[in-house]
């Protein structure tokens, strides 16, 4: 699976970088939160980017690659 950013809610620290499982439906994070990502407002799961603002980032997950 690819390493990539997920929302977990829309509160600071709350986004995620991690890998999706298609069949679960959820998000294992980097930081270790499991969680079933919020839908996009223009569809699909996965951000193209990590966040611009960095309050948005889990600090765990920012500072992990793998």
């Amino acid at each position: 699976m690819k390493d990539t950013w997920y929302l977990r809610s829309l509160r600071d620290h709350d986004t995620h970088r991690g890998d999706y499982d298609l069949d679960k439906d959820r998000v294992t994070a980097r930081c270790g939160e499991v969680f079933k990502p919020i839908p996009l407002a223009l569809g699909g799961r996965e951000l193209p980017h990590p966040p611009l603002d960095p309050a948005q980032i889990c600090p765990e997950c920012a500072g992990r690659s793998t």
